[in-house]
């Protein structure tokens, strides 16, 4: 099926694809039905067919059929496109139309079966004893596909290149590492972690020392197929318990994911890294309602869940946060107090901002919070947004109401507006100007000021209409600030 074929015939079949996930019911030339993406109590989408895309008056949310099956699914578009497919019935996308990063993903996925078969032969055996101290059940690290490689030069090579893998795609990867000998293998003696997308295709890997020597964790380079900011470990596995109970747990390991999947707690995800990315978000929010953060407790994972307060702010999810004692992290606070412990702390976590105002008041000076709370307001793209933090923090850090908006010029701004719409309604409404004749307004801007004097002073343009509020007209000297 050709490429404008595939579309077209996906198009025509917008209603059946979207009604897979969402109940629709004819309304006139549309079909209607809850939104999936916001808390819907009537039917607020609009599904049109001649189009063949979506509308929901409610959230705004919009696009076309398999834009809906991204935002539903939290699927890049080559996986979604496959799932369209397979959700009608059609042809699987053509080499043109396919994921351009097939032959890593094929070499990712050789990798992590060569991987898995080692962890559970003899060769294994220093992979299973470190997931034996950790607590690891045979059961949770065959869910999560874990393996193992051996501490040997080029014994993946081999194994892959049998099973027809170009090193070339090995190395995009990072599983091999050309030298000026040929090729080694690059996770040598180490706990490989397959990070996989929503869907369980494997994207590339973490790796984990076992002994001293090198880095503790390794993970794949950037690539075509792999792309450290956007993928979130654990998510395959977690999606349908997110999506049940709208709430995703964040943290920060892998062992910490690994840990609290084992205990029950199935909505528990990991960017990667202690950096999380608005992107990795963005694969949640059509997921759930709210995310909580759980970091460790040390000052570096606290540090870094007040650097998550910007990209939750931009994806647009609400973002929650539990404060752990400073000597654990996750996997340890579970393993020492239990899963209903951590539990209770989730169900106390504390907005986001709250505990960012919360650290800033703690650890800094009044001074220092001050220009921390600016900066981080500055960042913030949405006006309102930027206007509520900075009255919480103005509440947090006993500072004056409005004292740090005028300061970022959000104050200036908005007065400056309001008194455009008090000249505006003066000049038009003559019921306005009976009203305030008479009354001097504490306008700050000069020309604004003189223009409405005039006006209730009764000064007729030459037309006989009140005077007209030209933004740009020279204001007399005596009628300018001092």
């Amino acid at each position: 099926m050709h490429d404008t074929q595939l579309r077209d015939t996906i198009q025509a079949r917008t209603v059946e694809l979207i009604g897979h996930f969402v109940p629709l019911k004819a309304q006139g030339k549309h079909y209607v039905g809850h939104c999936p993406f916001h808390d819907d109590t009537h039917p607020s989408s609009s599904v049109s067919p001649d189009k063949g895309v979506f509308h929901c008056f409610g959230c705004g949310a919009a696009g076309d059929s398999v834009g809906f099956v991204m935002q539903k699914t939290g699927l890049a578009f080559p996986e979604a496109l496959h799932e369209v497919t397979r959700l009608l019935g059609l042809p699987p996308p053509t080499h043109a139309q396919a994921d351009a990063t097939t032959p890593l993903a094929h070499a990712a996925e050789c990798a992590t079966r060569v991987f898995t078969q080692w962890l559970w032969q003899a060769t294994g055996a220093p992979g299973r004893r470190y997931l034996q101290t950790r607590g690891i059940t045979e059961q949770t690290a065959k869910q999560f596909r874990l393996g193992y490689h051996p501490d040997h030069p080029t014994a993946l090579l081999r194994a892959l290149v049998a099973q027809g893998v170009s090193l070339d795609h090995a190395a995009a990867l990072g599983l091999a590492i050309r030298t000026g000998g040929g090729w080694v293998s690059g996770f040598r003696g180490r706990l490989m972690f397959p990070i996989t997308d929503a869907r369980g295709q494997v994207r590339g890997f973490g790796a984990r020392a076992l002994t001293d020597r090198g880095p503790k964790y390794l993970n794949s380079p950037d690539s075509p197929c792999f792309h450290k900011g956007q993928l979130v470990y654990g998510l395959a596995q977690a999606r349908e318990a997110i999506q049940h109970g709208g709430e995703a747990v964040i943290v920060e390991g892998y062992l910490d994911v690994l840990t609290l999947h084992q205990a029950g707690l199935t909505t528990t995800v990991s960017p990667l890294s202690a950096t999380l990315s608005a992107a990795q978000l963005t694969k949640l929010r059509s997921l759930v309602k709210h995310v909580v953060l759980v970091f460790d407790g040390d000052p570096a994972g606290q540090t870094a869940m007040t650097r998550a307060f910007l990209p939750v702010e931009e994806s647009g999810v609400p973002g929650r946060a539990v404060t752990l004692p400073a000597t654990h992290d996750p996997d340890s606070y579970v393993r020492t107090h239990g899963i209903a412990a951590l539990a209770a702390l989730i169900a106390q976590a504390v907005p986001l901002d709250t505990y960012v105002l919360q650290q800033l008041a703690t650890h800094y000076s009044l001074e220092q919070a001050g220009r921390e709370v600016l900066a981080l307001a500055e960042q913030l793209s949405h006006p309102v947004r930027q206007v509520l933090f900075l009255q919480q923090a103005e509440a947090r850090l006993h500072v004056p109401a409005g004292s740090l908006s005028e300061v970022l010029g959000i104050g200036d701004t908005a007065r400056q507006r309001l008194e455009e719409l008090v000249a505006d309604l003066v000049r038009l409404i003559p019921a306005v100007r009976a009203h305030l004749r008479g009354v001097t307004l504490p306008l700050r801007n000069a020309h604004l000021r003189a223009v409405v004097r005039r006006t209730l002073q009764g000064a007729p343009s030459p037309d006989g209409a009140p005077p007209a509020l030209h933004r740009n007209e020279p204001i007399p000297c005596h009628e300018r600030d001092q």
